[in-house]
């Protein structure tokens, strides 16, 4: 009786506790019991689980989450709104696909679905899609949904796997209801990817306003000409050109005037075309290429950006393949810009990155097997005398002369010779090379053949890249480097003396490859395709979802525990 005097108060207190109380201690109860047996806690290990059919691929993670949650529910109406918000932004503005996101179950909630409304059985199917899809939207933004070394067996950029416990960063972020923060993060950083995200969100506007009308094929279309196809090319261009709407009264003008002539100027440069301002072949291609096309290019581009952007620094040579041209960036101020030319299609340049080595002045050229295999063996079959002619060295292996007519080039099997070119302004390498020792044999360097960058398309070489103005960018590189100003430089070129120079700072070189880019005012510049390359990013964005290799071995030590056994 004494007992139940002293109790008594408890038991009061507990009765008048509201009902929702012991109705959510028995939900969380249920509802635990019921993820554990969906996540095989306590049976033999498997990583394969699927909802509705479609195998979820964070498996492991989804189960550490949910043992630091000790398998209590995890989702709530205000985490699953901000991952629903984040879906949107990353298809509106990355270039991703929703339907990699929106897994069975999840439709329904952005409908309005709640998550307290459902029985313990659906609401773990419920929250095991917006953890599985919280995971894949992490790694996307991160990674880039596509495998660059699947597309490109040289590709020696790093990625970023310097994290510290991404599985337990994702699980405080739903916690504390912090969604948003935590994928922010996880997005390149540099102001140029939001600028790109821009330029996507401004197309997809144009698609949802309807995008523009192909204009019919026919002849070259110049100043003064008038017809009803001038009409559909005025009408084109005002979808994309501000400035020629704003200037336009008569849209259904059928003259090809100046002030349209200026805008097919305008659409050829920010298009890399030939800037004569005539709607010919190319031009037209460009124009009737839909929006929906344009939309992949730039989500391409995107892709292509995450995979490189955390290697960008303060200081760095970086190389745009499709765009013809190179820049160095110091302190975040770019030093020097040039046109470069760059490999044609069957020898085309490598995209990888390395550390400027040194320059070298003066350089005589050692011809690569590659070019001796498809060129010179063909041409001394024919003609012994082909080096002479060429002004080209013949030497043995311990840099010995050998005179070519002493050959018989008809029966020699392998090449057991050194083919050089001597040092001078005759020389294919021109007065100065940039070196940053790579397994392709690929480096920058002077030309002899500088007419070559008045072309608008620069595909003119065996895989290396000649550059212009190599000695205002000798001056740059070297500008840390005591007793090399431009003055030296000049003087060692002048003196014909071969000499290398190692720069102060090893400067990272970056060769890439994107056919979106901007101009200065942050406009859209696209880009020609010259690799074809293009396709095999977009067939990856818009194909099923692969874990690389090295993510996976990365993430393991995060994801894998003893008691999930």
């Amino acid at each position: 009786m004494r007992f139940f005097k002293l109790i008594k108060p408890y038991i009061l207190l507990l009765l008048l506790l509201p009902l929702s109380v012991y109705a959510k201690s028995l939900d969380n109860s249920h509802f635990s019991e019921v993820m554990k047996l969906r996540l095989n806690v306590g049976q033999p290990p498997t990583n394969s689980l699927t909802l509705d059919g479609e195998r979820l691929l964070g498996v492991n993670a989804i189960k550490r989450m949910y043992r630091l949650n000790n398998f209590d529910p995890l989702w709530n109406e205000k985490t699953s709104k901000q991952l629903f918000s984040e879906i949107n932004e990353a298809v509106t503005l990355d270039g991703l696909q929703k339907q990699d996101y929106t897994l069975p179950g999840i439709e329904s909630l952005i409908n309005g679905q709640h998550l307290k409304d459902l029985s313990a059985k659906d609401r773990v199917e419920r929250e095991l899609a917006l953890t599985e899809s919280l995971l894949r939207l992490t790694y996307h933004l991160r990674f880039g949904k596509v495998d660059p070394v699947s597309l490109d067996s040289n590709w020696n950029y790093a990625k970023r796997l310097d994290f510290e416990d991404p599985v337990a960063a994702l699980y405080q972020a739903i916690k504390d209801q912090n969604v948003k923060t935590i994928l922010d993060g996880e997005r390149p950083a540099h102001p140029y990817y939001h600028k790109l995200q821009k330029i996507l969100a401004n197309y997809r506007a144009l698609e949802t306003a309807g995008g523009w009308q192909p204009i019919e094929p026919g002849p070259t279309i110049k100043l003064d000409q008038q017809g009803d196809r001038i009409i559909q090319v005025r009408e084109r261009l005002m979808k994309t050109d501000v400035l020629l709407a704003k200037s336009t009264p008569d849209s259904s003008s059928s003259l090809y005037d100046k002030n349209l002539q200026q805008a097919i100027i305008r659409f050829q440069k920010q298009h890399s075309l030939d800037t004569d301002g005539k709607v010919g072949k190319n031009t037209l291609n460009a124009l009737n290429m839909s929006v929906a096309d344009r939309i992949d290019q730039i989500r391409v581009n995107l892709e292509r950006l995450r995979w490189v952007m955390h290697e960008i620094g303060d200081e760095f040579l970086l190389v745009d393949l499709p765009g013809f041209e190179a820049f160095f960036m110091r302190n975040g101020q770019k030093e020097w810009q040039g046109k470069i030319q760059v490999g044609k299609a069957f020898t085309a340049t490598p995209v990888f990155k390395g550390k400027l080595e040194y320059l070298e002045f003066n350089p005589t050229w050692t011809i690569p097997p590659g070019i001796i295999r498809r060129s010179i063996l063909p041409n001394l079959r024919k003609d012994p005398g082909y080096l002479d002619k060429k002004g080209y060295l013949l030497l043995d292996f311990k840099g010995k002369k050998v005179n070519p007519h002493s050959v018989d080039w008809k029966n020699i099997k392998g090449f057991p010779y050194i083919v050089r070119q001597p040092a001078g302004k005759n020389n294919a390498l021109g007065l100065v090379k940039f070196i940053f020792p790579n397994s392709h044999f690929v480096f920058l360097h002077d030309t002899n053949h500088r007419e070559l960058f008045n072309r608008n398309t620069r595909t003119f070489s065996a895989g290396c890249i000649r550059v212009e103005k190599p000695f205002k960018l000798s001056e740059k590189l070297l500008a840390t480097t005591q007793g090399w100003d431009r003055k030296n430089i000049d003087q060692l070129v002048t003196s014909g003396k071969t000499k290398r120079v190692h720069p102060k700072d090893k400067i990272p070189v970056l060769i890439t490859y994107t056919t979106v880019g901007m101009d200065e005012q942050g406009k859209a510049r696209f880009k020609p395709d010259i690799y074809k390359r293009d396709s095999a990013v977009l067939a990856g964005l818009n194909g099923p979802i692969k874990i690389a290799k090295d993510v996976k071995k990365a993430l393991k030590k995060f994801t894998s525990s003893p008691a999930d056994n």
